[in-house]
């Protein structure tokens, strides 16, 4: 008993001692994290972020060619996969008898208002004539993010420079537009 008695006043000061270390701060001033807003992925092995947004763009970049090609050669069907959802949506509200192919096709929207408006589809989309497409463009700004791309497309006449904007969307980078002009 005499035994406990001596070691119970140990053990007891050695818990306060403990409890009083975890208590207090730490040795380090960390820093607040980040809001979910300001969250990015990166990865820790050197130099795969760039890997990686030079494989986006490849991939956005052979989808807005594919989708020149289908415009060009008046395939509407594969134009048409080659549209995000939204886009797709959209064309089916301005077509004029309600099938955005058929838009797609006629070169003619019908607005809510009843305006008609007569379009290239080529030019609707991409531009016309064009020269190349590049990651960037002088004075363009870009929001772009693993899921969102933005490509320049330069035209042979007048110089003309549109912004392309496409979205990864079930499996593919499809062409992302819902303003008509």
């Amino acid at each position: 008993m005499q035994q406990l008695a001596i070691k119970l006043p140990a053990l007891c000061l050695t818990a306060a001692l403990v409890a009083g270390l975890c208590a207090c701060n730490s040795l380090y001033a960390l820093p607040d994290p980040p809001s979910a807003g300001e969250w990015s992925q990166s990865s820790l092995v050197p130099g795969q972020d760039d890997r990686d947004d030079a494989t986006r763009y490849i991939a956005a970049r052979t989808a807005a060619l594919k989708l020149y090609q289908a415009l060009s050669d008046e395939d509407w069907d594969a134009a048409w996969e080659l549209l995000s959802a939204e886009t797709q949506n959209f064309l089916d509200y301005v077509a004029v008898d309600g099938n955005g192919k058929n838009a797609l096709a006629s070169g003619r929207l019908k607005f809510p208002g009843g305006e008609e408006v007569n379009f290239e589809p080529v030019s609707l989309f991409l531009v016309t004539n064009m020269r190349k497409l590049e990651d960037d463009a002088p004075d363009q700004t870009q929001a772009e993010t693993a899921n969102r791309k933005e490509i320049f497309a330069f035209s042979t006449e007048d110089d003309e420079v549109k912004k392309i904007v496409l979205i990864y969307e079930a499996g593919a980078w499809r062409v992302h537009r819902t303003k008509a002009f």
